[in-house]
């Protein structure tokens, strides 16, 4: 799988030829609180952005695995790998 960390902390998967942004299924309360600041812009339905803000995303990190896989550990208990994860961030 191939992924970038934007500028803003948000994760970004590609999916085919395109990258896509990843939304958490599980926080809709800040669609709410954007929508009552009138800031929905950079919000899509159904979730907050996936990224960097929430306390259950983790650091990318390498492990010891074929080809150099970067790993990050996400909500749920879940990992996810990377061959290839460009992080944006400052």
């Amino acid at each position: 799988m191939k992924g970038r960390i934007d500028e803003e902390g948000f994760l970004e998967i590609q999916r085919g030829e395109r990258i896509e942004s990843q939304m958490c299924p599980f926080n809709t309360d800040i669609i709410v609180t954007a929508y009552a600041l009138g800031s929905p812009d950079d919000l899509k339905p159904g979730g907050a952005s996936c990224g960097d803000w929430c306390p259950l995303f983790g650091e990318p990190g390498k492990k010891r695995a074929p080809g150099d896989i970067i790993f990050i550990d996400i909500c749920q208990g879940r990992t996810l790998a990377f061959e290839k994860l460009e992080d944006r961030r400052k």
